[in-house]
């Protein structure tokens, strides 16, 4: 009788160089297609906010010289400049624990934020809370300094992009009152702008270290919450609005672009640094 030899699973799938190359790209765009949550943190020296991100590069860029290349052509060099602190007072928190500094004052200016993006599919995520993982307790100082820091960024975002392709297209902010005062007009001079994700929701767990951005989920239409949530968009949007046709910035078409922009109330889900 002959013996039945006993199946095995491959390790690794040895055909895909084989497949014809515009079935590889396919691939490669489906996998960048997913996108990354990429949240700013806020730290700061005696003299500087610092804007930083723990956002990885998609595992694309360190697959293949091909992978790469097809990497590079789908994300954008998105250059951002940290704000002097002297622009609206010393840092409330310094004073109190200096902990917080991630990049050592040593009197020269630091080096702007350099961040790689797929504004395609990517998703800025800006809120007042920093990325690290015990922050001071926030006083009304506090919360005035990050919410300025914030506008400062916004600020940046709206003119120190240059050319289509560098704008921003999905943005997420935290929902929290201080936000509308921070982002203010300058969300309606982001031409570009397509969706808007306020998270109301931030599935942090601080505890067990979930604190890395995963994706943001919109709320399915028999969740309890959107009403409420939905309603406090109406009233952002009618604040924001009154802001942007408040500056002297604004023109028709910003106007054209703000009424084109989707607003939709979401929740953050986050995992462990080391999972996925």
């Amino acid at each position: 009788m002959v013996g039945v030899l006993p199946f095995t699973y491959a390790l690794e799938f040895t055909l895909f160089p084989t497949l014809p190359f515009e079935l590889r790209l396919k691939i490669y765009d489906a996998i960048l297609d997913e996108g990354r949550v990429v949240e700013i943190g806020l730290s700061a020296s005696k003299r500087w906010d610092i804007f930083f991100t723990h956002a990885k590069l998609p595992a694309l860029f360190h697959t293949c010289q091909e992978s790469r290349k097809r990497a590079f052509e789908k994300h954008v060099l998105l250059t951002m400049p940290h704000t002097p602190t002297d622009l609206y007072g010393p840092v409330p928190w310094l004073s109190r624990d200096e902990e917080y500094e991630i990049w050592k004052d040593n009197g020269r200016e630091p080096d702007p934020l350099k961040l790689l993006i797929n504004h395609d599919a990517d998703v800025l995520y800006l809120s007042l809370k920093s990325l690290n993982l015990r922050e001071p307790s926030w006083s009304p100082e506090d919360l005035w300094h990050r919410s300025t820091a914030l506008e400062h960024f916004m600020w940046n975002l709206v003119r120190s992009t240059s050319g289509e392709d560098t704008k921003p297209r999905n943005i997420a902010f935290g929902g929290d009152s201080h936000i509308i005062q921070a982002i203010g007009a300058q969300l309606g001079l982001c031409d570009k702008l397509r969706m808007v994700y306020f998270v109301f929701q931030d599935k942090t767990n601080k505890l067990t270290r979930e604190i890395i951005p995963t994706r943001v989920e919109t709320l399915s239409p028999r969740d309890d919450r959107l009403a409420l949530w939905g309603k406090m968009i109406d009233g952002m949007r009618e604040t924001l609005y009154r802001e942007l046709i408040s500056s002297s910035e604004c023109n028709k078409a910003s106007l054209e672009a703000w009424k084109s922009i989707e607003m939709v109330p979401a929740v953050l889900r986050r995992q462990r640094p080391n999972e996925g």
